[in-house]
């Protein structure tokens, strides 16, 4: 599944429970966040033991994307049985401080920044 939009691009590997965020993220609101919501919800609920988020490539990403990220975290967390792994990039300034926050809502999380 991919949702793409002018600066942006957000999909699943195939077959896995990795998904790549590509561009800059600027939607208005949680609503127009809902088709990525729904797409890291379907991944989380697929009983994989590990899911992988691939933000490498993501150069920036608006409040509300990043209230999206950390509900998705707390869910998958209260779910339980699942660790998160997220892949960031030290070019990105922002991404160090906001999924460094996921430490917070996540118990078995692993960020990679390399």
């Amino acid at each position: 599944m991919e949702i793409a939009g002018n600066e942006y691009r957000v999909h699943r590997a195939r077959d896995s429970a990795k998904v790549i965020f590509e561009g800059t993220l600027r939607l208005s609101g949680t609503k127009a966040y809902k088709p990525i919501a729904q797409l890291l919800q379907t991944v989380g609920e697929d009983g994989t033991d590990i899911v992988t988020l691939d933000m490498r490539k993501l150069q920036f990403l608006n409040s509300a994307g990043i209230n999206m990220l950390y509900k998705f975290a707390l869910n998958l967390s209260r779910k339980g049985g699942t660790k998160l792994v997220v892949y960031g990039s030290e070019s990105f300034p922002w991404q160090k401080k906001v999924l460094g926050n996921l430490n917070h809502f996540v118990k078995d999380l692993e960020i990679d920044f390399s």
